[in-house]
């Protein structure tokens, strides 16, 4: 009996005693939110007042697209936007700083410059590897530093305090100015050399002599005086953010250490307008006639005649390599289905539709009356696997597929009537 009045003793207090747990909540919870809507109305002001020009946001998409300079330039509710590639047009849409596991900014509203990276096309069905909606990681009136929710990639922005338009129309100048195929520096007694791929503006650097496949990738922007980095990085002992291009002396000064890298053309170097022509491209069975033409000047060019079907081939120009380069992309489309020019083992018989992976071609004799381009696999496939490209195949991918790849197809060929391009690969300049 005495358990039972004692047990109903200690219910009725556990009952009627009143809860902490609500004012616990109400201690900690609603200052939580009372701060993040300070820090964010704080964000806002910077956005907003620091400057009247707008900020330079130095914007990194996926890593097979270059980083581009946008001028941003915030109102309460509103941001107006500029590119570096078309620096006369300027769109206006809105913007929004909400939550989401911490503060984030999020251009939430359709805005052709700051989305083009970020929105799904016909031709690329997973856009450009970029963001509208940044997780906002530091905060001052000198930098904003930011990261694409979906790409994880880092993004900064620099407060602008000249005329936009100004601005960008200055960077393409000093692009054009650079035309800078490598460099070399010596720290600490170590001889460095590094190279400038304008395509991707990505610096692949390292010792003399060091393999392609164990340079350092850094990717930067070019600014109206030189190139700006992705963020601190270091060579040797010496680190390095940001390098002003004496276009006289033909070298970059970095800003914080003083340190020159000199300007070097390496061997087997072409020019972007060497390679325009007509060309024999030679692989594992015969041979055919193609051409290669302008698609952005100093970047980039399409490979006509590759096909039977009329589809052509995207090639990248490596500016510090002086190379070609040639990853999987897409050809075409049946339905939903996409169809793409994949990168081939021959040899193992597997394949690849992974971004990315593909070839570069080279030059081995610059002085030669007809110039030769070999291929030779990227690098990129070997980072997860035992194979190498040496060959392609266009085959069909369904993104409801778990395999991704559903086999071949006979309406998309190339020029010699097979979906497969066997190599060894070259082409020979008529």
């Amino acid at each position: 009996m005495k358990n039972r009045i004692l047990l109903a003793i200690l219910f009725a207090a556990v009952l009627f005693t009143p809860s902490c747990l609500k004012d616990q909540k109400d201690l900690f919870d609603e200052p939580s939110s009372a701060r993040m809507q300070s820090y964010l109305e704080n964000v806002r002001d910077v956005l907003t007042y620091v400057t009247d020009e707008g900020w330079v946001m130095d914007y990194y998409p996926g890593s097979s697209f270059a980083g581009i300079s946008i001028v941003l330039k915030f109102t309460e509710q509103e941001v107006t936007a500029l590119s570096e590639k078309d620096p006369y047009t300027e769109e206006t849409s809105t913007f929004r700083l909400t939550t989401d596991d911490g503060p984030v900014l999020s251009f939430d509203t359709y805005n052709s410059i700051i989305h083009e990276y970020a929105t799904p096309s016909s031709t690329l069905y997973q856009a450009k590897g970029g963001d509208f909606e940044f997780d906002i990681l530091k905060v001052s009136e000198e930098e904003i530093v930011l990261r694409g929710k979906r790409s994880r990639n880092y993004c900064f922005l620099h407060p602008l305090f000249d005329d936009a338009e100004d601005y960008l129309l200055a960077v393409k100048e000093m692009e054009n100015s650079i035309s800078v195929a490598a460099v070399a520096t010596t720290i600490d007694g170590v001889e460095y050399e590094g190279f400038l791929d304008s395509a991707t503006r990505t610096f692949s650097y390292g010792e003399k002599g060091t393999p392609d496949d164990n340079l350092t990738n850094k990717r930067y922007v070019v600014t109206p005086t030189g190139l700006r980095f992705a963020g601190e990085f270091s060579i040797g002992e010496e680190s390095f953010t940001e390098w002003v291009y004496d276009e006289d002396a033909e070298e970059f000064i970095d800003e914080m250490s003083g340190t020159v890298f000199e300007k070097l053309i390496p061997p087997g170097w072409v020019s972007y307008d060497d390679y325009l022509g007509n060309w024999t491209l030679n692989y594992d069975g015969g041979s055919f006639n193609v051409s290669i033409t302008v698609n952005e000047q100093g970047n980039s060019y399409w490979l006509d005649g590759i096909s039977k079907g009329g589809f052509k081939i995207l090639l990248s120009y490596n500016g510090g390599r002086g190379r070609l380069g040639w990853v999987r992309q897409r050809v075409g489309a049946s339905g939903t289905k996409e169809i793409a020019c994949c990168p081939w083992d021959a040899a193992s018989g597997y394949y690849t539709w992974a971004e990315g992976v593909g070839m570069y071609g080279y030059v081995e004799d610059t002085e030669a009356e007809h110039l030769e381009v070999k291929w030779a696999d990227n690098g990129v496939w070997r980072q997860t696997s035992d194979y190498q490209v040496d060959s392609w195949l266009c085959m069909i991918l369904d993104p409801n597929n778990s395999d991704n790849s559903t086999g071949a197809t006979g309406s998309y060929l190339f020029a010699n009537n097979s979906y497969q391009l066997a190599g060894p690969i070259t082409f020979v300049k008529k």
